[in-house]
């Protein structure tokens, strides 16, 4: 993974670092090694943790990407840093429901894990099929379009913007298009 900066790929590495390190837990009781009840209850609820935190993560990227990934973001390498955390995620919790139903009869959190790993199996997809991907660009801003946005960008610093949504409110409620008018 080569994600951007560190600032942008920051929970991306955290988040799949829990990932890796969680792992050789499932290897290990899938082989056999510590094959108890209660190795099989803590990995299914740390592979619950992992999937649930898988939303929160994407909505922690997109607010990067929102609110200061800069033109300069290579949005691109961000998209195979979220790919690899959702594969592996949920590649993991799969591994890891094998594993725990192998290992004992039954596990508290063993169906939990399956829902949730279903849900964000489904969610996760469309995040997916809508980043860009390098294998399906999106055109790179001209000059222009850079300079149209460091002027916007400039104009909303310095206040001279309003929010769509207080615009349409005051439409709603009958008054100008534009405000002091």
């Amino acid at each position: 993974m080569t994600p951007t900066t560190t600032t942008e790929a920051l929970p991306l590495r955290l988040h799949l670092g829990k990932v890796r390190l969680a792992a050789p837990a499932v290897a290990a009781l899938e082989g056999g090694g510590a094959a108890q009840a209660g190795d099989a209850q803590w990995l299914v609820a740390e592979a619950l943790a992992l999937v649930e935190g898988l939303r929160p993560l994407t909505e922690a990227v997109k607010a990067r990407l929102r609110t200061g990934g800069g033109l300069d973001l290579d949005v691109y390498a961000l998209g195979d840093a979220v790919r690899a955390a959702f594969t592996e995620t949920l590649a993991l919790a799969d591994a890891a429901r094998s594993a725990a139903r192998a290992a004992a009869a039954a596990v508290p959190g063993l169906d939990e894990l399956g829902r949730a790993t279903e849900e964000a199996r489904g969610w996760t997809a469309a995040v997916l099929e809508n980043w860009p991907r390098r294998d399906r660009p999106f055109e790179p801003l001209t000059p222009a379009d850079r300079e149209m946005i460091a002027r916007s960008r400039a104009e909303i610093a310095r206040g001279e913007g309003e929010d769509a949504g207080d615009i349409l409110a005051r439409l709603k409620a009958g008054g100008p298009l534009l405000r002091g008018e």
